[in-house]
């Protein structure tokens, strides 16, 4: 029981490791990897659970942990993608000229085609 907890911790940082470090972003191996590893491990418990007499309210208490973490993560992203939704971005141009062209891009892009002095321009 115990290698399974140091299993779920390393692959946890090992993951989120590479995706902080390497792969910004990209929603599916952020999601779906460590989902794909704990189907897996969720399968090697059922297959000691059905083998050993001693053991089982531990590997059980081990597998109804796992499962929780479906509506933690549903959860989780439930609130990110809210938290999406009210992002604002203001554009205030404090200069004394006017601005012209801004193209702003993101997960959406945007274009300010003229900003006059001490205006401003919501995104959101």
């Amino acid at each position: 029981n115990t290698y399974v907890f140091y299993f779920i911790i390393l692959s946890y940082i090992l993951i989120n490791s590479y995706v902080l470090l390497f792969d910004r972003g990209n929603f599916y191996l952020f999601n779906l990897l460590p989902a794909c590893i704990l189907i897996v491990l969720l399968a090697i418990l059922i297959k000691y659970f059905k083998s050993q007499e001693d053991n089982k309210n531990s590997l059980l208490f081990s597998g109804l942990t796992i499962l929780l973490n479906i509506p933690t993560a549903l959860l989780c992203a439930w609130f990110g993608m809210y938290l999406m939704g009210i992002v604002r971005i203001t554009f205030i141009n404090s200069t004394k000229l006017e601005l012209t062209n801004i193209k702003i891009e993101g997960c959406e892009s945007k274009y300010i085609l003229r900003l006059k002095p001490n205006e401003s321009e919501t995104f959101g």
